[in-house]
């Protein structure tokens, strides 16, 4: 197959992907996905290869791939098509608790040959508190429902039982059951094209110009670290209230024709949630590396694949079983991007997480809750539009878009003296509470009430109406050091 025919295949790859996240997105009901982007879809082959992906924000980058590989491990020879696949455990090749990867076989030949698959952020999914942040967590069972890889779909026949069974560990029943018809729906309609790609142009003729997209993509990669030194190292650190030190230490060689990445001498297994699982270490590993090429280049196994990384055991990057991983990419995942910055002499992408601050409904006040992240603004940079890269697509919300549920009301929104962003909403009724998560950075929402602000149940905060909620958003410094402290 000659290579303009190979590059017009691959990129109906890459077609079908950004088709199947923009499906997913206007049908998805999570303000996680609509506004956040926290999703992910992708194709890949029938040994769990990944061949091209749409993501969100950068977190997911190696997900899917390394889920979709632990799930055709798991069930082996017992994958037909028709069965539709759904996991979402931290520790079976995930990022955090609370994601879930719904999986779609697609066949050819009488044998499995394609994979599509949605990955997404549910709004709630049984931790200790609301929503998938979950500060006060040391241990993973405390921050959401492990689900195991089950079939929800068997031969195309619905397991009730096991929806049934998902669908009663969340707070929003209603708002994940349309998130799961959403990734069902993208899924099929992305497995549907690929069938009808194979039929129009032959199994042999699609695999070829995958072949060639990962090739490419390698090559480029490869091509991009060669302004890099031979070796070096680089460290960065913080220490945040609560949670102590962390360090992240980075050393870096040339590999043969690619490069290795030893993050093993980076601090032990955080005793709270300040980890990152290795899908996610490596996410922010090539996030960091190959920033300029994210926009240019297919995110597929070659991309993937051009760096080599160790974590060591027991580490925050790398933690032991079964340890709390919900802020590993808050707080970890910038020192990662610092020192690897430092390191090879360039620039930190994943600068300190925005302020951020999750609202729901007091805590068994109603049967169904769905907590509201609420962060109105993003931190600027000189020179550059629009939010941090650890936030992906995020969509700085609107001031009608904030007061439609009548819950809050934004008062201010404006560019401070130092060039960073002051943000002022009001808490509009009562009966609500909220949990503010660490940034690794010193900007924290401060809120303001006549009633003395209590901290309950996992440092829950007991809201007023007519609470005052200020979110300062430092100017960030394309350098880097605004990730170190």
């Amino acid at each position: 197959m000659t290579a303009p025919a190979s590059q017009i295949l691959q990129n109906r790859l890459v077609a079908l992907c950004r088709e199947g996240a923009d499906t997913f997105r206007r049908m998805a009901r999570s303000a996680l996905v609509i506004h956040e982007g926290q999703h992910a879809c992708a194709v890949l082959d029938a040994n769990g290869r990944l061949l091209a992906q749409e993501q969100g924000e950068p977190s997911q980058l190696a997900a899917v791939r390394d889920t979709v590989r632990r799930l055709v491990d798991y069930f082996s020879f017992n994958i037909a098509d028709g069965d539709m696949l759904l996991v979402g455990d931290p520790y079976f090749g995930g990022t955090s608790g609370g994601y879930l990867t719904v999986v779609r076989p697609v066949q050819a030949g009488g044998d499995i040959a394609f994979f599509a698959a949605v990955r997404f952020a549910a709004v709630d999914l049984a931790g200790n508190v609301p929503g998938l942040l979950q500060p006060d967590a040391h241990e993973v069972w405390q921050e959401s429902l492990r689900v195991t890889p089950v079939k929800l779909n068997r031969g195309g026949n619905p397991q009730k039982d096991v929806l049934r069974y998902v669908l009663r560990n969340t707070r929003a029943p209603d708002c994940l059951r349309g998130d799961l018809a959403a990734a069902f729906a993208a899924t099929s309609r992305v497995a549907d094209k690929i069938g009808a790609t194979i039929d129009a142009h032959g199994l042999a003729a699609l695999t070829a110009a995958a072949e060639y997209g990962i090739a490419y993509a390698r090559s480029r990669a490869i091509r991009s670290l060669g302004g890099i030194a031979a070796s070096g190292q680089g460290k960065a650190s913080l220490v945040e209230d609560g949670f102590g030190a962390i360090e992240v230490v980075a050393r870096f060689e040339q590999e043969g024709d690619a490069i290795r990445v030893d993050l093993g001498a980076s601090s032990p297994t955080h005793n709270r949630s300040a980890n990152l699982t290795p899908s996610a270490t490596r996410a922010a590993v090539v996030a960091q590396l190959f920033a300029g090429l994210l926009d240019e280049i297919v995110v597929n196994e070659g991309l993937l694949d051009a760096v080599t990384i160790a974590v060591g055991e027991d580490r925050c990057v790398n933690p032991a079983y079964p340890a709390a991983v919900s802020l590993g990419w808050r707080l970890v995942a910038p020192l990662v991007s610092a020192a690897l910055a430092e390191a090879t002499g360039g620039t930190a992408v994943l600068s300190a997480a925005a302020p951020t601050m999750v609202v729901f409904d007091t805590v068994g006040s109603r049967d169904q809750t769905e907590p509201v992240q609420l962060s109105p603004a993003y931190r600027p940079a000189a020179g550059a539009a629009g939010g941090n890269t650890l936030d992906g697509m995020r969509v700085t919300p609107s001031a009608e878009e904030l007061e439609t549920a009548g819950t809050f009301r934004l008062l201010s929104r404006e560019f401070d003296d130092h060039g960073g962003i002051v943000a002022e909403v009001e808490i509009a009724r009562d009966g609500l509470e909220a949990i503010i998560p660490p940034t690794g950075d010193v900007n924290r929402p401060v809120v303001r009430q006549r009633r003395r602000l209590t901290r309950e149940r996992s440092n829950v905060l007991d809201l007023d109406a007519g609470a005052l909620v200020t979110f300062a958003y430092a100017r960030r410094d394309l350098g880097g050091s605004d990730a170190v402290r």
